[in-house]
């Protein structure tokens, strides 16, 4: 395996770093969510101008589904107020409480505790509270993930995760990671993973709005070799609050090239309802074009 996956780094800029986390949990113990979610704000206006780099890579995200550019370079900025917006409830409901913050139903995961399963979600979304989400609900899991950068931003979230008995499995540990989820997943548990981020050695090919992308193929291919489905899960913001969106089940049965496109669909259907929740800091496409060897046009 030639390239190390906690080496990736994702972001355009280090915003996750010890000085900036520091501030956000200070300031979370002691003040009100209308006053972090305005101090978000402040910052998201105050630095967006200046990030030509970010304003350019979510300008050629936004471009794969939507066509005007007066109205991408609207929905790029949303994107990244939104975001901070974000950050800012995780925070909050991380440190504080989490009452008011979901909308519950209890038929948006019912089918989770049937078994041991692939829980298959992406970058769309406040995929972070949909893990409190779903422990709220008592849904047994594991969070497959890869470390953060930052080994003091990395120490923090793995703090919350255990205050609410959230699981970690860190990729790339030496351990072999498809006899580690059949364990899990024998046990009950259902497995956690972010499927719209590839890695040289390890993706397969989709079609996201019709343009060529790299997803990640190790959860397709657990599925396969487990013999358990995949059933895509996203955490969206809507009038207030956060709730669950799960997708018919994807078959084990399925050829993997099917099994991704399936996936890819679902995307598609959330990002059209919520255009601005795709939180990709980074040139995306072109990213998926290099590792698929296609010259970007």
């Amino acid at each position: 395996m030639k390239e190390k996956r906690q080496k990736k780094k994702w972001t355009l800029y280090s915003f996750s770093n010890k000085f900036i986390f520091k501030g956000i949990i200070f300031f979370t113990k002691f003040l009100p969510l209308f006053i972090l979610r305005f101090i978000s704000f402040l910052i998201a206006s105050t630095f967006y101008p200046f990030l030509w780099k970010l304003k350019r890579a979510l300008f050629e995200n936004f471009s794969l589904y939507i066509k005007d550019k007066r109205k991408i370079k609207k929905i790029s900025r949303k994107c990244v107020f939104t975001y901070t917006k974000g950050v800012a409830d995780f925070w909050y409901c991380a440190l504080r409480k989490y009452e008011g913050f979901f909308h519950f139903e209890e038929k948006e995961v019912k089918p989770l505790f049937l078994k041991g399963n692939i829980i298959l979600t992406a970058h769309c979304g406040n995929w972070e509270l949909g893990a409190i989400y779903l422990k709220v609900f008592s849904v047994p899991f594991v969070v497959f993930a890869q470390p953060e950068e930052d080994p003091y931003v990395e120490e923090e979230r793995k703090r919350i995760r255990e205050r609410f008995g959230i699981e970690t499995y860190y990729i790339d540990t030496g351990e072999s990671l498809p006899f580690v989820a059949k364990r899990i997943l024998q046990e009950g548990k259902n497995i956690i993973m972010l499927g719209d981020r590839a890695y040289k050695n390890d993706f397969i090919p989709a079609k996201l709005f019709g343009e060529r992308v790299a997803f990640l193929k190790s959860p397709y291919l657990l599925s396969k070799w487990i013999g358990v489905p995949i059933f895509p899960v996203y955490f969206m913001y809507y009038k207030g609050k956060y709730r669950g969106h799960l997708f018919n089940e994807i078959s084990h049965t399925l050829p993997i090239e099917e099994m991704a496109s399936k996936f890819a669909r679902t995307m598609e259907e959330i990002l059209w309802n919520y255009p601005e929740q795709w939180y990709n800091f980074f040139p995306y496409l072109t990213y998926s074009k290099n590792i698929l060897k296609i010259n970007h046009k």
